[in-house]
């Protein structure tokens, strides 16, 4: 008797550490989604974003693509707000990031082997090869009394870049619908050939403005630099949000746009 009561004493023991792990690992501060809501979450968000790769046709405009996504947050019981401040949370604790990451893929996998859809093995696409490597703050002020509105990053060769990669540069513009940011990307080759692809894109009524370069699917990249800055030259100051620069593996559907890349080549 004396040996069942010490085993049911460790059994419970167990069961309370085991509770008190799991609370431990869904610990976040107030207003943010907690880990596993947000797997499930952006399980769903790469298979609605997966929705318009399998049916292009269908969902050929941003304000369809849009309309998917806001369904996803209506039926988790969150706004596009809450999960931005959420995903820039997680982005900064890459420990937290990279648990949430593999348990939405891991929610992705046991929806394939259940369903085993063209759909869902594109959202595991999405959500494997995707990884945002912003290096810099999230949030910035652009002031007229600071020296230089651009903003900017320099990456330095990784080895796990890989031919033709695509990288979306964005970043979300609090009441600044309508302004025009200058977006450019130099992408530095190991043939020494330069690449440098310039962009104009407006903000829209949401608040985002992004652009996106594609690499040279044929040669090995090197070094990748970059700024964006609001095209006009005034005295108004810029809240920016959000800012991230998603690298994602190489897209046949958007190659044309590599036709908008200036190549200069064997520069020293």
């Amino acid at each position: 008797m004396a040996n069942f009561t010490l085993l049911s004493r460790v059994a419970v023991a167990a069961i309370i550490a085991a509770s008190m792990a799991v609370c431990a690992c869904n610990r976040v501060p107030s207003g943010i989604i907690k880990p596993d809501d947000m797997s499930e979450i952006l399980a769903d968000v790469h298979t609605a974003e997966a929705v318009g790769s399998v049916a292009p046709r269908d969902y050929n405009n941003d304000s369809a693509k849009l309309a998917l996504k806001m369904a996803v947050f209506k039926r988790h019981g969150v706004t596009s707000e809450e999960f931005d401040s959420s995903l820039v949370w997680y982005a900064h604790n890459i420990g937290k990031y990279i648990e949430v990451y593999d348990n939405t893929l891991e929610i992705l996998r046991e929806r394939s082997q259940n369903v085993g859809s063209m759909l869902v093995q594109a959202a595991i696409s999405m959500a494997g090869d995707s990884v945002d490597v912003w290096p810099a703050s999230r949030h910035l002020v652009l002031s007229p009394r600071l020296p230089s509105k651009r903003v900017g990053f320099d990456l330095p060769f990784d080895e796990n870049w890989e031919k033709g990669d695509m990288y979306s540069f964005r970043a979300k513009v609090s009441e600044g619908e309508g302004t025009a940011f200058e977006w450019v990307f130099v992408a530095d080759y190991a043939d020494k050939t330069v690449e440098m692809y310039e962009t104009t894109g407006t903000t829209g009524v949401n608040g985002w403005n992004e652009s996106t370069f594609v690499t040279d699917s044929t040669k090995q990249l090197a070094r990748l630099r970059g700024y964006f800055m609001p095209k006009n030259d005034d005295r108004s100051t810029y809240w920016i949000d959000s800012i991230s620069l998603l690298r994602k593996r190489v897209d046949p559907s958007r190659y044309q746009m590599r036709y908008q890349v200036h190549t200069h080549h064997q520069l020293d």
